[in-house]
């Protein structure tokens, strides 16, 4: 039996009513990661940080291609 299953006493805890077994309910955690903003100026949402660093990212790479043809 792992310690967070034990009461401070040594004895197993009840399963919490409404609870899922074998999961443990923490109103700190968000639901959802995703959900929170990322309070980074000019986006509101991490799929549109996503899509950013992804479409420079093969910006990056299609420049350097080119790059290295003009200059060879």
């Amino acid at each position: 039996m792992k310690p967070a299953d034990q009461q401070p006493d040594g004895g197993p805890r009840p399963p919490s009513k409404g609870a899922a077994p074998g999961r443990v309910s923490d109103s700190r955690i968000p639901d959802d990661p995703a959900d929170e903003a990322p309070g980074v100026p000019g986006f509101r949402t991490w799929k549109g940080i996503y899509v950013f660093v992804f479409v420079t990212f093969v910006a990056v790479v299609a420049a350097l291609a080119l790059f290295s043809r003009v200059f060879a």
